[in-house]
């Protein structure tokens, strides 16, 4: 195959080399010398990036040449064929070998993008080697530690990183049977996770471990917040005795509820969390629908007021008033729902009150009123 099938800005000495391979197809023997020189035009096509659809194409043609140059009316033609059959045979076990160990030595390449990656991440990156001694580190670690590179470089990493315990986790990394460990620490007023991982790419190079750490301060600081959101949120629902629950539209499953859901349903609220229909299930049969066909109506924003009956677990039956509303954001398909137990106004309103004054059936102009209607009436 000639080298002008390589990409122009490749170097020209390669392929040269490749050139030259093709020439030894005819004159290679069997032997280890010429074994490592079809794995090294292995590794060479692939650096000029001929791939291995390049080298097979250049190949056929070859073979095809040297079968026509052979006379058929020679007596040893059979042999002939047999021995190209062999060296071909030989020629692609190596290269195509050579060409995927070339591949895999170019992708975990550290030089170049790798070096760039790790310079480039947030977090704190650091290898440490057999003795515990910092021998590699990030731009963020330096920062982190405001330390000098001249003076860090083979300083023990417990001195260089001061946090209680990382020489412990480092050890426990070494020698357990997880090659990946990870803790917490703190270190100048932040808090960080910590993941130690062995790297057992040389042998000789046994003990080296990698060092990652996060700032999770933050993190935690947000977290604790919404911890203290969630126990306002709580507290709140008590006070105005409602559960307050948010739904997720498309599958009627309540993503985060108060406690005050027992008073109510009967059902303490871990019951219902992750739950599709938990809380729709319990509304009766008449007013079911009912409730979901006014829910799936709103709007992102708008809100609704909707009143119905639950059945609780002990078989009473309630009435519910929810005051829903709908996210303001479209792409989220969640209502949020104040709901309180009015079983004792709707008793109170069916009464049965008179509508007007009845009759007396002694006369026709006298109404008569109910006892406790009138001033007169004894116990």
């Amino acid at each position: 195959m000639p080298s002008s099938a390589a990409p122009p800005d490749s170097a020209p000495h390669p392929k040269q080399q490749v050139a030259s391979y093709w020439r030894e197809l005819v004159e290679g023997e069997f032997d280890p010398p010429y074994a490592a020189s079809r794995m090294r035009i292995g590794v060479i096509h692939e650096r000029i990036s001929l791939g291995p659809e390049w080298y097979l194409a250049g190949l056929a043609r070859q073979v095809g040449g040297f079968i026509q140059a052979i006379d058929p009316a020679l007596p040893n033609a059979p042999e002939l064929i047999l021995a190209l059959v062999r060296a071909v045979l030989f020629d692609v076990s190596f290269v195509i070998d050579a060409y995927m160990e070339a591949r895999v030595s170019r992708l975990f390449r550290s030089e170049g993008y790798a070096q760039q990656l790790v310079e480039g991440l947030a977090s704190a990156v650091a290898v440490i080697d057999s003795r515990d001694r910092l021998i590699s580190a990030n731009r963020t670690l330096l920062s982190m530690i405001h330390g000098d590179p001249a003076l860090l470089y083979l300083m023990s990493v417990e001195k260089a990183i001061p946090i209680p315990g990382l020489g412990k986790l480092l050890q426990r990394a070494r020698e357990g049977d997880a090659p990946r460990m990870v803790g917490a620490g703190h270190l100048g007023g932040r808090n960080f996770r910590i993941a130690v991982m062995r790297l057992n790419y040389q042998a000789e190079a046994s003990g080296i471990a990698a060092l990652v750490m996060d700032d999770i301060t933050d993190l935690q600081r947000i977290g604790a917040d919404m911890d203290r959101q969630s126990d306002r949120y709580d507290q709140l629902g008590d006070i105005v005795g409602s559960v307050l629950w948010d739904m997720d539209l498309a599958t009627w499953t309540i993503t985060s509820i108060n406690q005050g859901s027992l008073d109510l349903t009967g059902t303490q609220s871990v019951r219902y969390l992750g739950r599709a229909e938990a809380w729709t299930d319990q509304i009766v049969d008449a007013d079911r629908e009912r409730f979901k066909q006014k829910a799936m109506a709103l709007q992102p924003g708008e809100k609704t007021v909707i009143d119905y009956r639950m059945q609780r677990m002990d078989g009473q039956e309630v009435w519910v008033r929810s005051n829903l509303c709908r996210s303001r954001d479209r792409q989220d398909h969640r209502i949020f729902g104040a709901n309180t137990d009015i079983s004792a106004s709707k008793r109170y309103a069916s009464r049965a009150w008179p509508a007007s004054p009845v009759a007396s059936p002694t006369s026709s102009t006298t109404p008569s009123w109910p006892c406790w209607a009138t001033s007169s009436c004894t116990p």
